[in-house]
This record gives structure tokens, sequence and C-alpha cells, in this order.
């Protein structure tokens, strides 16, 4: 799979024995909104001491941040990853492990993306990529 760019806010994650790449975006945003509400709701349900997230949250939260990454990568296989086949390997992997994983990809999400933006706004500068 893919490198990690953890610059930009990317968060790995192991499903089935390979490690994906998700990526924080203004469109994965949407797309996870549109399905299930606002995402500072879900990230305030993560983050509760019983992690209230249903699987079908979870799956979607992970395959529209695997689909973002795709995007920025032009790659194809991760553009076409399911919601119901990573939801089926969430509940393989132990939803339980995913947790950790989960809220630092939304602190990222709701922060605005990784290392580079906040590098970014502590220099007042734009930085190239």
């Amino acid at each position: 799979m893919s490198d990690v760019n953890k610059e930009r806010g990317e968060v790995p994650i192991l499903l089935d024995g390979k490690v994906y790449p998700m990526r924080p975006s203004y469109e994965a945003i949407q797309a996870i909104e549109q399905r299930h509400g606002p995402i500072l709701s879900l990230v305030t349900r993560l983050a509760s001491p019983i992690h209230r997230l249903r699987l079908d949250e979870l799956a979607t939260i992970v395959t529209e941040t695997i689909r973002a990454a795709g995007k920025d990568r032009d790659d194809k296989m991760l553009m076409a990853v399911q919601t119901e086949r990573i939801g089926e390997l969430l509940y393989e992997h132990g939803i339980a492990k995913t947790v950790d994983v989960l809220e630092l990809l939304l602190i990222n999400m709701i922060t605005g993306g990784g290392q580079a933006k906040k590098k970014e706004s502590a220099s007042g500068k734009k930085k190239k990529r």
C-alpha cells in the first residue's frame, strides 16, 4: 500500500494485513457528514468513554478518508474501496483496536489537516507542496 504522509494529516490503518492511508480532506468530511451528520458530533461521540459510533459510521469515515488518499495519489485501487467491505474488515480486525487511530484521524480532520498546515500558520508563510 501507499506510504502515509503524516505532514498532510494522514493516519495509517492496518486492515487484512495491509496498511491503508487515511487522509483528512474537505471532500471526505462532506461525504461523511452527508451520511451521518456533523463531523463534530461524530468526534464527540467517538471521544466519549463508551465510544458510541456505529460500525457503519466507522466504516464510512475509514472509507472516505482512504478514498481521499487515493484521489491525492491518483491510486484507483484506494479510490475504489467499498464501505461495506471496509466495515467487514473493521469487524474482523476488532473494532476496539481502531478507536485510537480514528480519534487521531478525526482530530486531524477538525483541525484542518496535518503538520504542514500547522507549520505554515506558525511561520506565517505558505509552504510549497
